[in-house]
């Protein structure tokens, strides 16, 4: 609906700033109420076993569509036009939907009356932060956020600042980016239920990210630190998959959705606060003395975590010898 409004105004030769403020905000509301729901509706079609597997393939549709949708985007505003390209665009969230109507559940409605949707968000954060292994899990994801997501965040500023870059070296960070992305969520596609690998995964993925940030600042040359992007993004896109799927794999049915909120909270707030805390900083004392200190304080973070982690890996494998 926002998309064929927006084209609908640029037709009529109605486009301005106020609208595309006000169609930009209805859009992260929407896709913030969207992104848990899809996120909880993932356990209603695959089993325990297979939900990690899922979230990988879901996660790598997902990033191969940031990839695809700006480039083909480019090619339809080139060759066509932007009133064009909104359309299709409205078409496709079309198609989506129609799609989504067809896909049959083997799922019973909950017999629990329903509470005030203030109520349920409390109940929900209780939950959350009544539960140990819940609160790791949340905390592994800021980590992560305020580490991997926000480096990538930044990707035009690095470009401009390390690279003196135009629009072609940002373009090539970008796709370095999307592709590290995507053999992430290839790689997580393949593991099956087991929250002893899940953790060492996230704590190895953010110790990766943590020492690539080192030599960012060094990499002069535009296929270094595209090179190093992409390891980044490849190890974010892990971490940030296997705290998905613990998630997902250790809250109860009832609470997915409430939970599930929470947690992208947690993975989409964290890289907003920390590009701007990290871009703010490096403004003043430059990117390479800032760069060096986030990888401090991410190991230094890490060591003060692994303790918790170890416990939730030890009582996985008392359950499951084989986690």
């Amino acid at each position: 609906m926002v998309a064929g409004l927006v084209a609908l105004a640029m037709a009529l030769g109605m486009f301005s700033l106020p609208v595309l403020l006000v169609a930009s905000v209805l859009v992260g509301a929407v896709s913030a109420a969207h992104h848990p729901i899809r996120l909880a509706f993932i356990p209603r079609i695959v089993g325990r076993q297979a939900l990690p597997s899922a979230i990988g393939l879901s996660a790598t549709m997902f990033n191969t569509s940031r990839v695809l949708g700006p480039a083909l985007s480019g090619a339809l505003i080139a060759n066509a036009s932007v009133v064009f390209t909104l359309l299709f665009a409205t078409g496709a969230y079309l198609a989506s939907t129609i799609a989504l109507t067809r896909v049959k559940l083997d799922y019973q409605p909950s017999t629990v009356q329903h509470k005030s949707i203030l109520a349920e968000l409390l109940e929900g954060i209780r939950t959350s932060a009544g539960r140990p292994v819940i609160r790791l899990i949340l905390l592994l994801t800021v980590f992560n956020g305020l580490l991997g997501r926000t480096l990538l965040e930044l990707l035009p500023a690095l470009s401009g600042k390390l690279l003196g870059g135009s629009a072609s070296e940002l373009a090539w960070l970008t796709a370095a980016a999307g592709v590290g992305s995507i053999i992430g969520g290839l790689i997580i596609a393949r593991l099956r239920d087991n929250h002893g690998l899940l953790f060492r995964i996230v704590i190895a993925g953010l110790a990766v990210a943590a020492v690539s940030l080192v030599p960012l600042y060094m990499a002069a040359q535009l296929w270094l630190l595209a090179l190093l992007v992409g390891v980044v993004s490849l190890v974010t896109t892990v971490t940030g998959i296997s705290s998905q799927a613990l998630a997902q794999l250790t809250v109860a049915d009832d609470m997915r959705g409430r939970v599930m909120s929470l947690w992208t909270v947690c993975s989409m707030g964290s890289p907003a606060i920390g590009t701007f805390g990290v871009g703010a900083v490096a403004d003043h004392v430059g990117f390479a003395t800032t760069l060096n200190a986030m990888a401090a304080l991410a190991l230094v973070a890490l060591f003060w975590v692994w303790l918790p982690v170890r416990r939730q890996i030890r009582r996985a494998q008392a359950v499951n010898p084989s986690a």
